[in-house]
């Protein structure tokens, strides 16, 4: 603004002088013609007076015609030499008005001049030639010429006053323009402030302040596109923060809480309105809490695996950290970090529990093969009949346990994936044909009654072998736990998103409260009665990884005594 201020000083102080300057000129131009225009009338005076004397003036003309206001004497120049001054008639001037200025222009007049005139102090002198060798010399006052003097002084009043209104109409018009030039970068301020930065200057006649306009224009393009690289850095903060799986919160140093992300919402169940509040009044985990507490306390990051109960169990990795700024300035504020590893922590539960699972599983068959190998080979070898049965419970062991090794890859295979995928349109129809026929032996032997309820073939595209082992391992469990006599079914139905079939039995029914838990690994109902049927505790276990592959959904409908049903969708 000082340099704004210091152009615009300057652009005054070159109107101002030039205005002073064109009045001077104008002044001295108009008083000069003034003095020309009053030598002029004193010589027209002088001839009038001497033209209607028809003689050699005298005092008493001279004083007659102006009423003694012109003064003057008489001389012949025929007596005037270089350095003689010439013979005066008569004279009614006073002595002290012949300086020696006057004395010399009579001393050498300009013969060849009727008359000639000057300005001296308050007078106007004028020396004129008559007959002869005679000249006169009149002295008129400066009053004789007052109107001419009023006249001058009237013109220059007014050429004042003009040059006065020119100065303040071209201040105004000046003033006006920069006044709003700067209103207009005033407002283009505001909008920047605003985050408006469609500001574009015009142009004014002052340079300087054109410089500025410029600048801020500049600046506004400069300051839009860093706002448009921080807008989409903001958005692309908040997107992921919006969708990490961590919990983001921010407490200021009030305890506040400032900013949180709907991770952190889902954990610690809490909504918009704690926003603004005390940390304390919102998070119920007094451990969490305690740890805030140290670190706004201590400045010093901590971290620590905590247990939550909001409202279930939950096993939470907090990482809290003081805000340091980039010029090492404590912000006071600390950010909070939580990670859900209860999924963690699940998954290690279950790979423990299926290690001792399986590690049971195995040892029992084992466990038998040893005890009836080394009983034959403490002499029951030498029994034929006992040797016989023994070997034949080892066999069935052998098998058992090949059963179970095969089950536990095959599991590892599908959750793994690795197992290679042949795409091919087939008819689901056919494929459970296929997987009756598999086991009619099976469930012939227990006198079950194995059905199929389609209408039309349904085509579907996937990988047809992990159909039938869907197929597979239902139908195998129906057997295993139906009854003899019962009956089992398989619907098959095109809808309009997919596929859906079921697998129905009349077997013993699955409890409600372990019907959640029939998909885990290794988990059965009646454990001895499982073992006594053959399973082993795989098999939904698989058919859930299988669906969940082909990003179907499996539900299952049991009551105890009644039999099972359980329902697959697969989409197109």
């Amino acid at each position: 603004m000082s340099r704004i201020k210091q152009s615009r000083l300057n652009r005054q102080t070159v109107t101002v002088i030039s205005l002073i300057l064109t009045a001077v000129i104008l002044v001295g131009t108009f008083y000069l013609y003034v003095r020309q225009t009053i030598q002029h009338q004193a010589v027209e005076e002088t001839n009038t007076l001497i033209h209607y004397s028809q003689a050699a003036l005298t005092e008493e003309d001279v004083s007659h015609f102006w009423a003694s206001s012109v003064q003057g004497a008489s001389y012949d120049v025929s007596t005037t030499s270089p350095r003689q001054l010439p013979e005066i008639s008569w004279s009614n001037l006073p002595q002290e008005s012949l300086t020696s200025s006057v004395l010399e222009r009579l001393a050498k007049p300009d013969l060849d001049k009727t008359s000639d005139s000057w300005f001296n102090k308050q007078y106007v002198w004028v020396n004129a030639k008559m007959e002869g060798n005679q000249w006169i010399l009149l002295r008129f006052p400066q009053e004789y010429f007052s109107d001419d003097w009023r006249i001058f002084w009237a013109a220059v009043i007014m050429i004042l006053v003009m040059i006065i209104c020119s100065f303040f109409i071209i201040y105004k018009r000046l003033y006006a323009k920069i006044h709003h030039a700067l209103n207009f970068i005033s407002d283009g301020l505001h909008k920047i402030e605003d985050n408006d930065y469609s500001f574009t200057y015009m142009e004014t006649i002052e340079p300087k302040v054109d410089e500025l306009g410029y600048q801020i224009e500049s600046l506004a393009n400069h300051l839009e596109k860093e706002h448009i690289i921080l807008s989409a850095s903001e958005q692309k903060l908040s997107l992921m923060l919006d969708h990490i799986n961590l919990g983001v919160l921010v407490i200021n140093d009030s305890g506040k809480i400032e900013l949180f992300n709907p991770a952190a919402a889902s954990l610690l169940k809490i909504d918009d309105s704690a926003l603004g509040r005390s940390y304390e009044t919102y998070i119920k985990s007094y451990l969490l809490a305690n740890m805030i507490r140290r670190v706004m306390k201590d400045r010093t990051s901590l971290r620590d695996e905590i247990e939550m109960f909001v409202p279930n169990s939950k096993f939470i990795d907090v990482n809290i950290v003081p805000f340091l700024l980039d010029s090492g300035v404590n912000d006071d504020s600390i950010l909070v970090l939580l990670y859900d590893i209860s999924e963690i922590r699940r998954l290690e539960t279950v790979r423990t529990e299926f290690v001792a699972n399986a590690s049971h599983e195995l040892r029992t068959p084992v466990t038998a093969i040893k005890g009836f190998a080394e009983t034959l080979l403490a002499g029951a070898i030498d029994t034929p009949e006992v040797a016989r049965q023994f070997v034949e419970i080892i066999a069935n062991e052998s098998n058992r346990l090949e059963i179970i090794i095969h089950d536990i890859l095959e599991l590892s295979r599908v959750e793994k994936q690795s197992a290679p995928v042949t795409v091919n349109e087939f008819d689901i129809v056919e494929a459970a044909e296929a997987s009756v026929e598999f086991f009619l032996a099976k469930a012939k032997a227990k006198k079950i009654n194995l059905s199929i309820d389609a209408s039309e073939p349904v085509m579907y595209k996937a990988d047809r072998h992990r159909i039938e082992q869907i197929f597979t391992n239902l139908i195998d469990n129906a057997i295993n736990y139906s009854e003899e006599e019962s009956d089992i079914h398989i619907k098959i139905r095109r809808k309009r998103k997919g596929v859906q079939f079921s697998v129905s039995d009349n077997g013993i029914g699955i409890p409600e409260i372990d019907q959640e838990r029939i998909f885990e690994r290794f988990y059965r109902v009646d454990k001895g009665r499982s073992r006594n049927s053959g399973g082993t505790g795989l098999g939904l276990s698989i058919v859930r990884n299988l669906v969940k592959i082909l990003n179907g959904k499996i539900e299952v409908e049991s009551e105890v005594g009644v039999g099972s049903t359980f329902f697959i969708f697969l989409p197109y």
